[in-house]
């Protein structure tokens, strides 16, 4: 209960504006922050609403993370719009290689941020896995071609 009252409170603080960069983000998790800085670097993207947290969560089937959207409504207000989460589920990232982390990230920033499907021309959405990879080239290939 304690946590679905600080994600509303923060989800409030977000629709009157108090957040909406990767410098003032309105939640994401410490220990996922330095991997969408670090794919923020390479790609320029910033984080900004409807974006509202970035954090482990319950991710269902064999996903490893998910973008979600939540629709954040006031009875007899109307609707007060739709802000995505990104939940990526703890014990398969605990197994995941560095590389590895910033390629889920990055994949799911594209859903989040830009509307990527993952059956994208460019193979990062479908690849995002492969540890023959290279995180940084991948991602900031991908981010050029998508500008």
């Amino acid at each position: 209960m304690k946590l679905q009252l600080g994600f509303l409170l923060c989800l409030l603080a977000a629709i009157l504006g108090a957040c909406g960069s990767l410098n003032d983000p309105c939640e994401i998790d410490s220990e996922l922050s330095r991997y969408v800085a670090q794919v923020n670097q390479w790609t320029g993207d910033t984080i900004k609403l409807p974006l509202a947290k970035i954090g482990f969560g319950e991710v269902s089937g064999e996903a490893i993370a998910v973008c979600r959207a939540l629709r954040l409504g006031v009875k007899g207000k109307g609707d007060r719009g739709v802000f995505k989460q990104i939940l990526v589920d703890r014990a398969t990232w605990d197994s995941l290689s560095d590389n590895s982390r910033l390629l889920v990230i990055s994949h799911e920033l594209n859903h989040c941020l830009h509307g990527v499907k993952d059956h994208d021309a460019s193979g990062l959405m479908g690849a995002y896995l492969d540890e023959t990879l290279d995180a940084r080239t991948t991602i900031t290939e991908y981010a050029n071609r998508r500008k």
